[in-house]
């Protein structure tokens, strides 16, 4: 999957705590609303995704035992919101990073934005 550039006025970072990770061990994973209004967002349901030549891509047959509840939360400018992304045991090492989806609540418009990437090492 490739993501789509964040526009320039949507200032938002989506940030690990860690650069290095075990498989099954948690990320916290903040979001940060750096423009002058609101932005909707909804951590539960970010996604991982590796890279494999070159490319990111979802990896195949996840597992993710996470109850989500389809609500638009609103993150206030200067705010920041974060939670825990388990990863799963059998993830192989690599590189991977995390995308979330957030909305511009003034227009509607959306982006999907993601983490600098990081490693999973056994």
């Amino acid at each position: 999957m490739m993501l789509a550039p964040q526009p320039g006025d949507l200032n938002v970072e989506f940030t690990t705590d860690q650069q290095l990770y075990a498989p099954g061990a948690e990320i916290v994973i903040t979001l940060t609303n750096r423009t002058k209004h609101g932005i909707g967002y909804n951590l539960c349901v970010s996604g991982l995704e590796e890279q494999v030549n070159g490319e990111w891509r979802v990896p195949e047959n996840l597992p993710r035992d996470v109850l989500c509840l389809a609500v638009l939360k609103h993150l206030h400018r200067g705010r920041a919101a974060s939670t825990r992304f388990p990863l799963p045991e059998e993830l192989p090492a690599g590189e991977y990073r995390l995308f979330t989806n957030v909305e511009d609540l003034r227009t509607g418009e959306q982006a999907l934005i993601a983490t600098s990437s990081f490693v999973i090492a056994k």
